[in-house]
């Protein structure tokens, strides 16, 4: 339960995220720059999905279109990750496919990450962290393995994730 204080602080920063991002896409758009302007556009499309808008899906789609003229497969998989998260028919598997085109182990760990939340399967987790560990990417290891461990909670573990969420600056957790 959040007081009015904290309501306020995250709308202020949502407010000053938004700010920022449509400022950045007006420079984007005056640049001839479809990639900037389609990462922008997708860095705002995930802003509004994380506040559940429903404009979130049209501001994929724009981003989806300026990626296409800019041929940035990687970019296109974040895209169609944000759309599956929005319940998107299909996107699931095409962010698959352009992470495999155009990406690392650390965005397939991503898409195991979404997957496995998507469709619940514990595997998806123990892949996203097999992935995560190879690349080093701690963010991506933390997350699969709280993810590993809401699935199947132990004592023993609870207190070191915990710490460990702590350390890492994990506020959302």
């Amino acid at each position: 339960l959040l007081s009015l204080g904290e309501a306020l602080r995250y709308l202020g920063r949502f407010l000053e995220a938004k700010r920022t991002l449509v400022q950045a896409k007006a420079e984007a758009l005056a640049s001839g720059d479809y990639r900037a302007l389609g990462y922008t556009l997708l860095n705002l499309a995930d802003l509004y999905r994380e506040a559940r808008l429903p404009e979130a899906e049209s501001l994929y789609r724009e981003a989806e279109a300026s990626l296409e003229r800019a041929q940035d497969p990687y970019a296109l998989g974040l895209v169609h990750l944000g759309l599956a998260q929005l319940g998107a028919k299909g996107s699931l598997e095409r962010a698959r496919a352009f992470f495999q085109e155009g990406g690392s182990p650390g965005e397939m760990a991503e898409w195991y990450l979404v997957a496995g939340r998507l469709c619940g399967r514990p595997e998806h987790f123990q892949e996203a962290l097999r992935l995560a560990e190879e690349v080093g990417a701690g963010r991506l290891i933390l997350l699969a393995r709280l993810e590993l461990f809401f699935r199947n909670p132990s004592p023993k573990e609870a207190k070191a994730l915990a710490q460990e969420v702590l350390r890492s600056g994990f506020q959302g957790f």
